[in-house]
């Protein structure tokens, strides 16, 4: 992970974590270091943005335009830990064909 943005939610979440290593921010900027068969979104090199919370892609919403609407933003999520609702860790990152790396533009890196 290059970059990751803390936010109140992460400073919150800290209050319930003392007990587990933490690693707060889930708006994160990489680098792509590989990829798997079958994927053609990225490539080795791509400066990317994670997206914590991927859409669907597939919901009534996603497909009229308002991902930001998603239906099922919950099911694409990745596994972390939650207390009191607020996302104390992540584990991994998804390379699914959900696609959460949005390719950053050259002006940003």
């Amino acid at each position: 992970m290059v970059a990751s943005g803390v936010c109140h939610t992460d400073i919150g979440s800290m209050e319930y974590a003392r007990t587990c290593p933490v690693l707060l921010g889930h708006e994160g900027a990489d680098v792509v270091e590989e990829v798997g068969r079958g994927v053609t979104h990225v490539r080795p090199g791509d400066h990317v943005v994670i997206n914590w919370q991927p859409k669907c892609g597939k919901c009534r919403r996603c497909l009229s335009g308002r991902a930001d609407l998603c239906e099922d933003i919950q099911g694409t999520a990745e596994p972390c830990v939650f207390w009191n609702g607020k996302p104390l860790r992540r584990a991994s990152l998804r390379t699914r064909d959900r696609r959460p790396r949005i390719h950053q533009p050259d002006g940003l890196r």
